[in-house]
């Protein structure tokens, strides 16, 4: 469900950005917007009101992408779909930490937000609220088990710079932070906090 969901969000966005598009100038933030982001970060996933202490932590791996217009000089409005995946996590239970194979925990989002830029420097704000979940795999031989929580809220915020390579292709770097609170699948007492943080590279058509 929640994958197509972010599909047919994706895909009513880019009809939208389609039809209503300005002809883009040479090196200027108007009309349609698009942007992949993809770096490092660390995450914690710190689980309230459970019956232990209970920490999931790691270097993870994120992506973001953000499909939208420009709707004022330099401001731009648009959707997002994000994640952050620690592969093979640390889990602190009570203090004692315990290491992991074969196990992925990931966080996922979607929403929208908006990119305020700083000209002529290519400097860059974004910012966006995203409806988020968390799913925890791990493979024991041929089996593999999965769980996943309930949506939660989530934020999404990052500063960055670009460096034009092409009339409307930008490359850069953004710094980025992450946050977003889950309730575990069927039981409201206990959430799941999710923390990221990093650089990601980006590469933006507008």
């Amino acid at each position: 469900m929640f994958k197509k969901i972010t599909i047919l969000i994706c895909l009513i966005l880019l009809v939208i950005v389609s039809t209503s598009a300005q002809n883009s100038g040479k090196h200027e933030h108007d009309g349609f917007f698009m942007r992949f982001l993809v770096g490092p970060s660390y995450s914690t996933q710190v689980y309230n009101g459970a019956p232990s202490k209970m920490e999931v932590k790691g270097l993870s791996a994120t992506f973001n992408f953000q499909i939208g217009a420009t709707i004022a000089k330099n401001l731009i409005a648009f959707g997002e779909v994000s994640g952050s995946t620690i592969t093979n996590p640390d889990i602190e239970i009570n203090g004692t930490v315990h290491e992991t194979d074969e196990t992925k925990s990931s966080s996922f989002g979607f929403g929208g937000g908006m990119t305020y830029y700083l000209m002529p420097l290519n400097f860059y704000f974004t910012a966006s609220v995203l409806a988020s979940k968390v799913k925890i795999e791990y493979t024991k031989g041929s089996v593999k088990y999965e769980g996943e929580t309930d949506m939660g809220i989530g934020v999404f915020a990052g500063v960055g710079k670009e460096w034009w390579i092409a009339d409307d292709w930008a490359l850069g770097a953004c710094a980025f932070f992450s946050y977003a609170n889950v309730p575990d699948k069927g039981s409201s007492d206990i959430t799941i906090a999710c923390t990221t943080f990093g650089i990601a590279f980006s590469a933006t058509f507008q």
